[in-house]
C-alpha cells in the first residue's frame, strides 16, 4: 500500500490572505496542509516553530517604492529549519516588475524558485506544489543559497 504522506506549507500573504483564497481547499486535498498568515511577526514565529515543505510569499509593490513582503525572505534564508523548504512567491505582479525596479533586493529574493502569477487554477497550482515538494532537488533554500554564493 502506497500511503503518501502530509507535507505542510507556510502561506505568508503580506498584502491580505485573498491571494490564496480557493488555494488553501486544493492544497489540503494534495496532502499539504497549510497554515496562513498575514503578519510577517506571525510568520516569523511560525518559522522559528516549525520546519516548512513549501513557504509561499505574496510579494507586491508596497506603495512606498518597496516590496512589501520581502523583509520575511532574510528570516527564511536564515533559519536553518527552513533550509530544505522550497520558497515560491506570489503575486498580481509579473517578477520582473518589483525585481527590476528594486536590484538592490536580488540577493535576499534569490530564494524564490518560481513566481507564480495571479490569477490561477487552483487545483494545477496545488499539484504543481506537490510534485515540487515531493521532488525539491535545486529548489530547496540550501540549494539556492548555495548557487548565490558560487
Amino acid at each position: 500500500m502506497n500511503t503518501i504522506m502530509t507535507k505542510n506549507a507556510l502561506l505568508i500573504g503580506t498584502c491580505g490572505i485573498d491571494c490564496y483564497f480557493g488555494l488553501e481547499a486544493e492544497l489540503k486535498l494534495n496532502k499539504i496542509e497549510p497554515t496562513l498568515t498575514k503578519e510577517t511577526s506571525q510568520a516569523s514565529a511560525y518559522l522559528q516553530a516549525n520546519a516548512y515543505d513549501l513557504i509561499m510569499v505574496n510579494l507586491e509593490p508596497d506603495g512606498r517604492g518597496g516590496i512589501a513582503g520581502s523583509e520575511i525572505m532574510m528570516a527564511i534564508a536564515n533559519n536553518s529549519k527552513q533550509q530544505n523548504a522550497v520558497c515560491l512567491s506570489i503575486s498580481t505582479r509579473s517578477a520582473a516588475s518589483p525585481l527590476s525596479s528594486h536590484p538592490e533586493q536580488l540577493q535576499q529574493l534569490s530564494i524564490i524558485a518560481g513566481w507564480i502569477n495571479l490569477p490561477i487554477q487552483h487545483h494545477k497550482a496545488a499539484v504543481l506544489m506537490r510534485d515540487i515538494i515531493d521532488h525539491p532537488g535545486a529548489l530547496t533554500v540550501k540549494a539556492r543559497l548555495h548557487c548565490q554564493s558560487e
